[in-house]
């Protein structure tokens, strides 16, 4: 959905007409941003059906303990870490959490049960011990906060794709020389293929970023906006009716419009109830059967937890 289609659902919500006016389309939007951040978003990861996780990769370059959580993660927080010992090997080391109580006496040590790493946070930071070795990679997966919604105008459309430059329909002139971009996605997942690329050429349909390949990953129709702003809502499908409802309600709280708040403050539960239902499970695996003479149904074995 486009911002344009946002605005447009959000207004016939609202209804009330006479109070249409007070609000221009970047106020609408706002507060749909706000909404999307304080309301849509903890709804999702309340679920935990992994939507919206993203992986980056980090290469070492030399003994790393520190790792930085990425400035667009979700509560500051991660979901899964692992690193590989060389960049191009599938081999993965093994992490878990450190509890505090226990960091003195794991940190006095120089090795944490031969190859297994462990981390914990430290104000804005992952720590991990022992060390990373240089030359090999870290994956973090985390939570990736969806961009703030403008309007389109503040945003352009990819036309045609190069290595390093993108030709769009025109460039919007918040978008200048030395900008950090981002390209999203315009299909559904609406993730964010490229962030906070700096803009190294502009030309009035075109973006150039120096050392970027946009071939294989950019598609004609993607959208190109400042980083962290987006005209292309990045929340699941079966989310965009409680985006939907509850800006509407928090516009119908603000003018004071009573009736409108009782029929607002509805549709927003039957909007989370629906994506509730749409969410869970999000893997419909088939059950498993197991043989009844296995050794997994004797209560005795030590196999008899895995289906506890």
């Amino acid at each position: 959905m486009r911002t344009s289609e946002l605005l447009t659902e959000i207004r016939r919500a609202l209804g009330a007409p006479t109070y249409q006016a007070r609000f221009s389309n970047a106020d609408v939007l706002a507060i749909a941003s706000s909404n999307q951040t304080n309301f849509v978003v903890p709804q999702i990861r309340a679920l935990r059906r992994d939507f919206m996780v993203v992986q980056e990769d980090f290469n070492i370059d030399q003994d790393e303990d520190t790792l930085p959580i990425p400035e667009r993660a979700v509560g500051r927080g991660i979901r899964d870490l692992w690193f590989t010992e060389e960049r191009t090997s599938p081999t993965t080391g093994d992490f878990r959490r450190l509890k505090y109580i226990d960091l003195s006496e794991i940190l006095s040590l120089s090795v944490l049960d031969g190859e297994t790493y462990a981390y914990y946070f430290q104000d804005d930071d992952l720590k991990i011990f022992p060390p990373v070795p240089r030359d090999s990679m870290l994956r973090l997966f985390y939570l990736s906060r969806p961009g703030e919604l403008v309007e389109e105008s503040r945003t352009c459309t990819v036309l045609s794709v190069g290595t390093d430059t993108l030709t769009v329909d025109s460039v919007p002139s918040n978008i200048v020389l030395g900008s950090d971009i981002d390209v999203v996605k315009v299909k559904a997942g609406y993730k964010t293929l490229f962030k906070d690329q700096t803009v190294t050429a502009r030309a009035s349909n075109s973006v150039t970023v120096s050392g970027a390949d946009f071939s294989s990953t950019v598609s004609v129709g993607d959208i190109v906006s400042l980083a962290r702003e987006t005209s292309v809502v990045q929340l699941p499908e079966d989310a965009w009716e409680v985006l939907i409802w509850s800006t509407a309600n928090e516009m119908a709280v603000s003018v004071g419009i009573t009736d409108v708040i009782a029929q607002t403050e509805k549709m927003v539960k039957a909007a989370l109830n629906g994506m509730q239902l749409a969410f869970v499970p999000r893997s419909e695996d088939p059950q498993t059967i197991i043989n009844p003479q296995s050794i997994l149904r004797a209560g005795t074995t030590r196999y008899a937890s895995l289906l506890r």
